[in-house]
Formats: structure tokens, sequence, C-alpha cells
């Protein structure tokens, strides 16, 4: 980031992925608020794996605020405005029950059934028997 900003005058803009007003929101506010998923666990174990910070200082930052809770509150009602929701109809959708992928039809079910096993398993079987053919020759 120090190259970034001496040479090309880039700035920081206060988090990975805050580049945007939605992507900081989302990632700062609704994710971890409904969700309870803070991205900056990930980004900070690979900072911890790579040596460049310790856990210690990994846990004090997410002790900290995601962001500004001014910001927060700025973005907060920006998005609101830009969804066309009331604060009534934004609150409503995060006290929410959680959903998931799986509560939605999809074709994915097709992949937790018997016939795919079976098929996984054909597949896989004809596979190793190709393999085993060509070692042998």
């Amino acid at each position: 980031m120090q190259i970034l900003q001496n040479e090309l005058g880039w700035r920081y803009y206060g988090g990975k992925h805050y580049e945007s007003i939605y992507t900081r929101f989302y990632q700062g506010y609704i994710l971890p608020s409904k969700f309870g998923f803070d991205k900056r666990r990930s980004h900070l174990s690979s900072l911890i794996c790579s040596g460049e910070i310790t856990r210690e200082t990994a846990l004090e930052e997410l002790d900290k605020p995601t962001y500004a809770p001014t910001m927060q509150e700025e973005d907060r009602e920006y998005v609101v405005k830009k969804l066309g929701l009331t604060d009534e109809q934004f609150e409503s959708i995060m006290s929410a029950p959680k959903k998931t992928f799986w509560d939605f039809p999809s074709y994915s079910r097709l992949l937790e059934g018997p016939i795919f096993n079976k098929l996984f398993i054909f597949a896989r079987d004809l596979y190793r028997l190709k393999q085993k053919r060509q070692h042998q020759d």
C-alpha cells in the first residue's frame, strides 16, 4: 500500500473492498449484523499466516467496529434510500430469519440425490479402471 500511495497517489479507502458505499455497508454492516459474518477475519488470518501481523494484533482489530459508526449510519441512510425502502422495511429485512442458498429452489438438489451418488461412483470407478489399464500397457 505504501508503494501505491507514494508512487501513484493512491488513497486508502478504509477497509478491504470498501471502495464503494454499498460494498462497505454490505461487508461492514449487513454481513456482521444480520449473519454474524465479519470478512475481516479471513483477511486478518491471511496476514497472520504470511507473518505480516500477529494474532494479538488481529484480535485487537476485530475488537474495533468494522468502520466508523457515524459513517455506518450515513451509509445506511444512503443505501435504504437507493433501494427505495423505508427504515421500517429495512429493519424488517434485517430482523427477518436468516435464509441460505438451500432455502430457494434450484437444480442443486439433484446433486444430493441417490442417482447422482451412483453416477459419481460409476464415473469414478470407470476412471480408475481406465487409469489401471493405461498403466498396464
